[in-house]
């Protein structure tokens, strides 16, 4: 009976926590979506991509990809070169222009990945974000440089207003985090002939 009371108690601890994230990204996301909207026109559409076709190397921020450093820079033009929000910083201060940045994340604070750096040292790399990026994120990058797609999920009907004010701009499950959504991208929308992933949880050497 106890144990009965302790994981009702616990599911309901559970449901206010979700709910009171919910509520806070559900205005993060309408308020970026609407704001960013107002911009559109200067971003590109993520189906306007262009992939190499070679290997894709996928950089999670976790300590493997400090790790393996030496390995990217001596290998760099073998790949194509996907890395997390996060882990762009790591990259850049080892001298490695990635290819292609991608983020998922609403929060503004993601700027602090960004914002100190000088992009005349990675003036080719793309920045792939949701629709419902913080607008101060994007502000990081040139314009001609961003890429984006609306998130989807029946269940969160927020993206729904996204996808309404960008309808062009694709739309991509959103049940991944930074990284499975980096695989999942590369193996659906490129034609990697293999995908290297380092800096992810289940990464070793």
């Amino acid at each position: 009976m106890q144990n009965s009371q302790n994981e009702t108690q616990q599911n309901s601890l559970f449901n206010r926590i979700n709910n009171a994230t919910r509520l806070l990204f559900s205005k993060l996301w309408t308020d970026n979506a609407r704001i960013n909207s107002h911009n559109k026109d200067n971003f590109r559409k993520v189906q306007n991509l262009e992939y190499v076709g070679k290997r894709a190397l996928i950089c999670g921020s976790s300590p493997s990809l400090n790790e393996h450093l030496s390995f990217i820079k001596q290998y760099r033009d073998k790949f194509e070169i996907w890395c997390a929000d996060s882990a762009f910083p790591v990259l850049y201060n080892a001298d490695i222009e990635p290819d292609f940045v991608m983020s998922i994340d609403a929060s503004p604070e993601l700027a602090s990945c960004f914002a100190f750096k000088d992009f005349s040292k990675c003036p080719n790399t793309k920045f792939v974000a949701a629709t419902t990026t913080a607008p101060a994120v994007l502000s990081c990058w040139k314009p001609k440089n961003i890429y984006l797609y609306n998130l989807g999920d029946p269940k969160v009907p927020e993206f729904e207003t996204a996808q309404r004010l960008f309808p062009n701009f694709g739309v991509i499950a959103s049940k991944y985090n930074v990284g499975e959504f980096m695989v999942y991208f590369a193996t659906k929308f490129a034609s990697y002939e293999e995908i290297v992933l380092t800096g992810m949880d289940f990464c070793y050497k």
